[in-house]
Order: structure tokens, then sequence, then C-alpha cells
């Protein structure tokens, strides 16, 4: 039991010290160019956030978090291939049904907003007198 608790309270550790290097490696991006290269090319403090930001992305990947978002994405893949997709005749017809049916309703809506703006100029013209 003793030794479980002491895994577990070093696993705790390590995770705490990957997500200090993280913030830490983040800062030095900051500082690297405000502080140590401002009077180096661009394209060399780019390159060194590249690195830093790699670097990062490692040490992510091997924290818990990163690790369920490994998982999520690797079941996303799986999930993926399982689906069917329409064939381009399925996706054609689709398509213009959709595009059909939106032009109807867009008729039928600008035929009641009509109808409505005569029914209330009408009755506003009434109570004017």
């Amino acid at each position: 039991m003793k030794l479980h608790i002491d895994i577990q309270k070093s696993k705790l550790l390590s995770e705490k010290v990957k997500w200090v290097l993280i913030f830490f490696l983040l800062m030095m991006i900051l500082m690297n160019h405000y502080y140590f290269f401002p009077h180096y090319s661009y394209s060399i403090r780019m390159l060194m956030d590249c690195i830093f930001i790699c670097i990062i992305g490692i040490i992510f990947i091997t924290t818990q978090q990163g690790k369920m978002i490994r998982l999520f994405f690797r079941e996303a893949r799986i999930e993926a291939r399982k689906v069917v997709w329409p064939t381009y005749q399925e996706t054609f017809y689709t398509t213009l049904i959709v595009s059909i049916v939106t032009i109807i309703m867009s008729i039928i809506i600008w035929i009641l907003d009509s109808i409505l703006v005569k029914i209330i100029s009408f009755v506003t013209r009434l109570r004017m007198f």
C-alpha cells in the first residue's frame, strides 16, 4: 500500500514538473524576443521559437492531458473510418433538394412578408384619420 501511494505521489510530482517546464519554455519564447536576442534577425528568432514549441509539444504529449488528447484523436480516426460516405450522385441530389426547398421557402416568406406589410400599412392608415 505504501509503495502504491509513493508511485502516485511521484506521478503527480512528475506531472507538476512537466507543467512547470512547459510554462518556463513558454516564458522563454517571450523572453527570446524581448530580452535575449532582440538584435538577431527575425528568422533566427522564429527558428528558436519553433524549436521551443516542438520541445513543449513533446513534453505536453507525455502529460496526462496529452495522453487523453492522443487517445481522443486515435478514437476519432477509428470512428471516421467507419463512416459510410455518400456517393457523388447522392450528394448532388441532396444538395439539389436542399436548394429547391430553400428557394421555395424564401418565396413563401417573401409573399407572407409582403401581405403582412400591406395589412399593417392599411391598419395604420385607418388609425391616423
